[in-house]
């Protein structure tokens, strides 16, 4: 993430890219997310995790949080341009994990 919005010219433009055009390929088919234009951003909602399913199927669900915890490698990378929150998680027993990305 450093590098993809170091070398863009609109690192808001980059994040809504990858987000957008890369994610699905990215995580392929053990994973449902959602993409949403929203006023000022985009919204990236996971409606299915494969590494919570991965977790769920070795009972190992307490291990969830940890990895929601390794988003921040990316997240703190983010440019103080773009406003980034997460207010929702599965780990957290929510319906989904909500990645709201707004222009600051």
């Amino acid at each position: 993430m450093w590098l993809t919005v170091r070398l863009s010219r609109d690192p808001f433009a980059a994040v809504r890219y990858y987000t957008k055009e890369k994610t699905t390929s990215a995580y392929g088919p053990s994973f449902d997310i959602r993409f949403e234009e929203v006023e000022g951003g985009f919204v990236s909602e996971v409606r299915r995790c494969g590494y919570r399913s991965f977790l769920q199927r070795h009972d190992a669900l307490e291990l969830n949080e940890l990895i929601c915890a390794w988003d921040a490698v990316w997240i703190d990378r983010l440019p103080e341009t773009i406003l980034f929150d997460r207010p929702t998680t599965l780990a957290r027993g929510c319906a989904s994990c909500r990645f709201e990305f707004r222009r600051g």
